[in-house]
């Protein structure tokens, strides 16, 4: 009876805390002192671990409360490497789900968005995480929990009629996205 008790009062692993223990990078810099790390989990800022919680926060039914997240950032902060482990999280916590890494041409949807998740899982073989076992090819990957995660690009043939679970896109900065409040 106490140990039921227990786990009723644990709380659940917020994205960040598992994205910080999961999602693998060759070179992690340590937060503090910008020194870099052993490969190893990703190493989230305290204001990358706010945004990440509240985009994928859930309301008291369990049900996302947004369905669209545009997250910006300066080039070189890290805007690939999140929405990757976002996209590896959404994969993992969602059995059979089918993710999309998409950008403006399929070169760039399985380097910038995929390819981070794929040297993740390469690494997670070589260093024993979560993951091992797992074989991922340059474009694609099925999960344990059978989830897929795929590259492909933007004006994708054959895409039609899917229903994926997550897209994340890298667009650079020149590209125009229509939000709710206009261009």
């Amino acid at each position: 009876m106490k140990l039921e008790s227990s786990l009723q009062t644990q709380k659940p692993e917020l994205p960040s805390e598992w994205i910080e223990k999961n999602f693998y990078v060759p070179e992690p810099r340590d937060i503090i002192t910008g020194e870099y790390l052993p490969p190893g989990p990703l190493q989230l800022a305290e204001h990358q671990r706010r945004i990440i919680d509240e985009a994928l926060s859930k309301n008291e039914k369990g049900l996302f409360n947004y369905s669209t997240i545009i997250y910006s950032a300066p080039k070189k902060s890290g805007k690939s490497a999140v929405a990757s482990a976002v996209n590896l999280y959404m994969a993992d916590q969602t059995p059979y789900a089918r993710c999309y890494c998409l950008a403006n041409d399929g070169k760039q949807s399985s380097d910038r968005i995929y390819g981070p998740i794929h040297t993740c899982l390469q690494l997670h073989n070589r260093l024993g995480g979560k993951f091992r076992g797992v074989v991922a090819n340059k474009t694609e990957v099925i999960l344990p929990n059978m989830a897929k995660i795929e590259a492909i690009p933007v004006d994708p043939s054959g895409e039609a009629g899917g229903n994926p679970t997550i897209v994340t896109f890298c667009y650079d900065d020149q590209t125009e996205i229509l939000t709710k409040l206009g261009w």
